[in-house]
């Protein structure tokens, strides 16, 4: 196998410890090509094929916003064209492929839907914040029966409309945190013609430009437009197209060191006294798993209140503002504590962590977590397998195909599509193999699980 095309996983692992904004930009700044595969919770997947780090094809398993439903969306085709072309062709006609034979799509329409198309897929993965994720370099693994070409799109406008529909997250929402008692300054407007802002953002990205200005006061005197200020904020952070300093300590000390000073305590004891009682009174609300408690709020608060009360929390008590004030013991006390109240805001800002809290889940055991851990491992080596026997297919390399396909079900037995696959490579296969009827049951079988599936068909 040709070195460039072997699938060479560069990056893998949870995103709730790098969500899909991170990532997508990571890839972009990298101009790197490969596929990005994201296995959520729900059991939903997307892959994204990129070129040069611009998304060029995004299909969902199962699948959504389909080619035909976006040429309707856009009025380049009608609902009735789509019927009246179906009427005089199998089931299993490209009804986009005739559309472009015809000319009733042109390349331009077609680049238009299939761009849409990516847009509206990315966009909708920012809806879930939990999941694994795999990047594949140099190879495209995503395949997608209706899109017969790639077409690379921008990738900071999708960017922008995810986190307008998302917000910041968790993981923003940690790091606005980081910027309370710090100003910020916008350096390079330039960015914000690329991020396609709304009436709102770009009434917000105007306060950004000129002088430095306090991060918190900023929020203070712009209440309704603290929302779009956030993502602002956030957005221009990751495009490092924002500056972030510290301003000078009001009571930092003057006076020239002696050997007197030297011994004395960096805090007063008077004025550390109150932290450490406002982190004992945490540390026990901490130990009863109260996340309403916990960030100070009503029990039912909305995601919004605790992302506020969080950012409150921040300001009192993140490890980098006053942790300093403390002795190695007690930072790390407050560190502990700090970690907590940051699952407690990504617990009831997340729609489906909130819902399974609300819901009473108990906490998995260590020994479930560890079953989950290995069962995401294992769809994702299956999925591995079966996307290198597709490869090996369509390079008539059926031997290797059988190997592959082999791996998957031994780790996925009885997924559909990747026992169609395997009958399909056991016919193709020279030598010993299954007999046809069985084969054939075999791809019946899968048909009538997923009868939907383009592949298993």
């Amino acid at each position: 196998m040709n070195e460039q095309s072997q699938p060479k996983l560069l990056a893998g692992g949870n995103l709730d410890e790098r969500p899909i904004d991170h990532i997508l930009l990571y890839v972009f700044e990298k101009k790197l090509s490969g596929s990005l595969r994201l296995d959520f919770d729900d059991k939903t997947k997307l892959g994204i094929y990129l070129h040069q780090g611009r998304p060029a094809v995004a299909s969902w398993s199962p699948r959504r916003f389909s080619l035909e439903e976006i040429l309707v969306d856009l009025d380049i085709v009608d609902s009735e064209e789509i019927s009246l072309v179906r009427q005089g062709q199998n089931a299993q006609a490209d009804v986009i492929e005739i559309f472009c034979q015809k000319g009733i799509v042109d390349d331009a329409a077609y680049a238009q839907a299939v761009r849409e198309q990516i847009r509206r897929s990315i966009q909708a993965a920012f809806e879930h914040e939990t999941g694994r994720y795999a990047f594949y370099e140099n190879i495209n693994l995503i395949t997608d029966a209706e899109v017969s070409r790639g077409f690379p799109t921008d990738v900071l406008p999708i960017l922008t409309a995810g986190i307008r529909s998302r917000g910041p997250g968790a993981v923003g929402s940690a790091l606005l945190a980081k910027l309370s008692g710090r100003t910020v300054r916008l350096t390079d407007s330039s960015v914000l013609a690329h991020l396609d802002l709304d009436a709102s953002e770009r009434r917000a990205s105007k306060r950004l430009l000129g002088t430095e200005q306090e991060f918190d006061q900023l929020l203070e005197k712009s209440p309704k437009e603290r929302a779009a200020l956030e993502r602002i904020v956030y957005l221009t952070l990751l495009l490092r197209a924002l500056e972030v300093s510290r301003p000078p300590e009001a009571n930092a000390c003057t006076e020239p060191v002696t050997a007197e000073s030297n011994t004395a305590p960096l805090e007063e004891p008077a004025a550390v006294k109150p932290l450490l009682t406002r982190l004992e009174e945490l540390e026990e609300t901490v130990g009863r798993r109260d996340c309403f408690e916990m960030l100070g709020i009503e029990p039912g608060a909305t995601p919004e209140e605790a992302r506020a009360a969080f950012m409150t929390l921040a300001k009192e008590l993140h490890p980098d503002r006053v942790g300093k004030k403390l002795d190695e013991g007690d930072r790390k006390r407050l560190a502990n504590v700090f970690a907590a109240l940051t699952d407690a805001h990504a617990t009831l800002t997340s729609p489906q962590k909130r819902a399974e809290y609300l819901d009473g889940l108990d906490k998995p055991s260590s020994e479930e977590r560890d079953e989950e851990q290995t069962k995401v491992r294992d769809a994702l080596e299956a999925e591995s397998s079966y996307q290198k026997a597709l490869v090996f297919l369509r390079r008539s390399e059926t031997p290797k195909a059988v190997e592959m396909l082999n791996r998957s079900l031994e780790l996925a037995p009885g997924e559909p599509e990747y026992l169609a696959c395997w009958a399909h490579a056991q016919a193709l296969q020279r030598g010993p193999k299954a007999s046809v009827d069985d084969l054939l049951a075999k791809l019946r079988a899968a048909a009538e699980q997923v009868p939907k599936s383009v592949r298993v068909q």
